[in-house]
């Protein structure tokens, strides 16, 4: 028969020195061990939870997504593009009155969405304006159309007048619109930093 001889080991619960009875024995007491088990119970309770809190988050956001109207996901979109196009114009001055380039500016249609809704997703038809042109002067059409002219030219401006083939996104569309302006924002995001 082969014996060894036990040393003196660390308690894994409460960390005093103790001399085991048996080899594999990792705690001094069994009261140590009842702690100790109770312990990785929680933990282990408390780490399911939050696995299922986690699907159940994402099982909501699933239903959530799948009772989307179109309107929804338009207006998705839209702000997506906004967003794109505020990222593109960042530290351009307002397409309208030339005010110098501000965090607040906002993404200002030519073509209003009521007027031209083929339009509203499209960022040639969008371009940065502060806040005075966009709301307070209904767009500022006439000074956008002068600054569109000044930047990009008379037969751009032409093209988006004449523009008037409409569009009929289907909800596909519309995600894949959101989903190539949010790549694309990310994308001007890192290149300015």
């Amino acid at each position: 028969m082969l014996t060894t001889s036990l040393k003196p080991k660390a308690c894994r619960h409460c960390k005093t020195r103790f001399m085991p009875v048996k080899q594999m024995q990792i705690v001094c007491s069994p009261m140590c061990g009842l702690e100790r088990a109770r312990i990785k119970r929680e933990a282990k309770e408390k780490a399911e939870a939050k696995i299922k809190n986690r699907l159940e988050r994402e099982q909501f956001r699933a239903r959530k997504e799948k009772a989307k109207t179109w309107s929804e996901h338009h207006a998705d979109a839209q702000k997506a593009v906004n967003a794109m196009v505020r990222a593109r114009d960042a530290g351009e001055p307002c397409i309208s009155c030339g005010a110098p380039w501000s965090p607040t500016f906002q993404a200002g249609h030519y073509r209003s969405r009521g007027a031209a809704k083929n339009l509203a997703l499209d960022p040639r038809n969008i371009h940065g304006q502060c806040v005075q042109c966009n709301l307070h002067r209904h767009g500022n059409g006439i000074d956008m159309r002068i600054g569109l002219i000044g930047r990009y030219g008379p037969e751009f401006v032409a093209a988006i007048e004449a523009d008037n083939q409409p569009r009929h996104n289907s909800v596909d569309d519309l995600k894949a619109i959101r989903a190539e302006a949010m790549a694309k924002t990310k994308q001007l995001k890192e290149k300015a930093e």
